[in-house]
């Protein structure tokens, strides 16, 4: 069957993975592809990026496939931005993946099938493919909860030019309102956004997805998860990536696999927070349940010390 959602592809200077991603491409029957690409910075050794280029300049498909190559470097937050927005103005809905974000075959009906039946329930945000927890144990082929994943994801247009505004600036005046921490199921779930929205409005970490993720929280909007992770994260520990260095700080992330979804699927009966599942999932982010990667990351940062000081 035919995928009507198109599909968009960011890349940048990873083309060992992005050629991965391609090739499940191939193997899905996609109606229109858009590949995106950001111009490395003055300076940066440009092999990588145009590695990456030849893979979509070359790259052969029976849907229609328009590039979106960028004259000079805009860095990760513009280009996810203007792309985004530029797309959005051309199509209702949209499936979204990265160059380090290799999906199983059956995420694009998953996402095809559910943009269809929940296009005009303004409540839910969007579709998951990733799961932090690999693997659960429900009858349902997903579930409700209140956490935005863009390791392999899909929304509507209307759902992005909505929320994708400038809600983040109400950080500081919001960050400690009832209003807005209602909306965690737990103080576990609000630290860990706490720490995270923080860190970005001090400019600590950078990214494109917190003004998103943000505006979601505020409005607290649903999202759907797969019972069932259909999207491997290639990213951590690779050389080209920007913000995830440390494979070993994130053992409990690289270990998880892809796994491809049964249909039909079987819809949840009720649209609502599963907060149990939620609390679940903040626990695997903070890596409780994953102590080995923890003393794994710690013992190298003390080797690392001990090697510097020998020095």
């Amino acid at each position: 069957m035919q995928i009507k959602a198109p599909v968009v592809l960011f890349a940048y200077n990873k083309p060992d993975t992005t050629k991965k991603v391609l090739k499940t491409l191939k193997k899905v029957n996609l109606s229109k592809i858009y590949l995106v690409l950001d111009f490395p910075p003055k300076g940066n050794n440009k092999d990588t990026y145009f590695k990456t280029k030849k893979l979509f300049q070359e790259f052969n498909h029976g849907a229609k496939i328009e590039h979106i190559f960028a004259d000079s470097h805009m860095g990760l937050n513009k280009r996810f931005h203007s792309a985004l927005n530029y797309i959005f103005d051309i199509e209702q809905k949209l499936i979204i993946l990265e160059d380090d974000t290799l999906p199983s075959k059956t995420f694009f009906r998953f996402c095809d099938e559910l943009l269809e039946k929940y296009q005009d329930n303004y409540k839910i945000s969007q579709i998951n493919g990733y799961n932090y927890r690999s693997k659960i144990n429900i009858h349902e082929s997903y579930y409700f909860g209140n956490i935005s994943e863009i390791w392999g994801w899909a929304t509507w247009s209307d759902r992005w030019l909505s929320y994708n505004n400038k809600d983040f600036e109400k950080w500081d005046k919001l960050k400690n309102d009832e209003s807005y921490t209602k909306n965690f199921v737990n103080s576990m779930e609000y630290d860990y956004y706490y720490k995270l929205f923080e860190d970005a409005s001090r400019g600590i970490v950078s990214s494109w997805e917190y003004n998103w993720v943000f505006s979601l929280k505020l409005n607290n909007l649903i999202s759907i998860f797969p019972k069932k992770s259909l999207v491997k994260n290639l990213g951590f520990g690779h050389k080209g990536a920007t913000h995830t260095h440390q494979k070993l700080k994130y053992l409990s992330i690289t270990k998880n696999k892809k796994y491809n979804i049964q249909f039909p699927l079987i819809h949840p009966t009720n649209i609502q927070h599963d907060n149990e599942q939620i609390k679940k999932d903040i626990e695997k982010r903070l890596l409780q349940n994953s102590q080995l990667s923890n003393i794994i990351y710690h013992l190298k940062k003390i080797i690392k010390l001990i090697e510097n000081y020998i020095k």
